[in-house]
């Protein structure tokens, strides 16, 4: 559970074969990365409190050039809301489910409510005194600093939304030129419309990276560390292990996998969107 606690063990839980000091090392990282990212995250968001301010007018802002009509930009906010909250309960899901099978694994046949922890850490406290700690101080930071994660992801399917829609107008606009020979078929009010959501949309990313690129930056290597250890501990696993030891292991390299390499993809998304619109009202005139 807890760092020294990794490095020894309480007397209920066995020792996972020899391994060399690196790979050691390596093998208690999750723990470090894992106790420390709620904290990093959270203070690089009190850090950056006046450019979310700023971030949250210019929401207002880009919602109502991007998505004029009232019912539609309703439309879109309830369905970003949904999908909100979805990702999340999933988020908070498979964290508990994550930190369930690690108790499981740490405490062994310990009684949580009544028996001590014997451990050269705790000192004979009583082991539910550990997990009240350990949920306190890691698993409520760590969840919180998933929904940071969450909060520019969003944005960016926000972003992703009003890019397509505005493609839409170009090509709906394209296919009206082809089908008639008349010069003034795209009138000079569309493209000014096209070139403030244009604007309004490279402004609106430019926010999220000022605001969150830290944030991303930092989130991003505390996964992959916690990825790493989580892969070296496959070379301290001794014949013995029952083979539930490599199953956790494996769910736990899923997961923070997932974390650097699905979560992120609108974010990618949003950024090459942006990039290739650029110049696409460069000819439209």
């Amino acid at each position: 559970m807890t760092l020294v606690d990794t490095v020894i063990p309480p007397a209920n839980v066995s020792s996972a074969g020899s391994s060399n000091g690196i790979l050691h090392v390596l093998s208690v990282i999750p723990y470090v990365t894992i106790s420390t990212r709620g904290l990093i995250i959270l203070s690089l968001l009190l850090m950056k409190r006046n450019e979310l301010s700023n971030l949250c007018l210019e929401i207002d802002r880009f919602l109502a050039i991007c998505f004029p009509t009232v019912s539609y930009r309703r439309t879109v906010l309830k369905s970003l809301a949904r999908w909100s909250t979805a990702s999340c309960i999933v988020t908070i899901v498979v964290h508990a489910v994550y930190d369930t099978l690690d108790d499981i694994t740490y405490y062994g046949d310990i009684d949580i409510l009544t028996d001590d922890l014997d451990s050269s850490t705790w000192r004979s406290q009583k082991a539910w005194h550990s997990l009240v700690i350990w949920v306190l101080f890691s698993n409520i930071p760590f969840v919180l600093s998933q929904q940071a994660y969450l909060y520019p992801v969003l944005l960016a399917t926000l972003l992703n939304r009003a890019i397509k829609d505005l493609k839409h107008d170009l090509k709906a606009a394209t296919v009206r030129v082809c089908e008639t020979t008349e010069s003034d078929i795209i009138t000079e009010m569309e493209v000014k419309i096209w070139r403030a959501k244009q604007m309004a949309m490279l402004r609106f990313c430019g926010l999220i990276n000022d605001c969150f690129s830290l944030i991303l930056f930092f989130i991003y290597w505390l996964d992959f560390l916690t990825l790493l250890g989580y892969t070296s501990s496959f070379t301290k696993i001794s014949s013995g292990e029952p083979i539930t030891t490599y199953l956790r292991l494996v769910f736990n390299c899923i997961v923070f996998a997932s974390y650097g390499a699905l979560i992120p993809i609108p974010l990618v998304c949003a950024y090459e969107n942006v990039s290739c619109s650029c110049p696409s009202l460069a000819y439209v005139e």
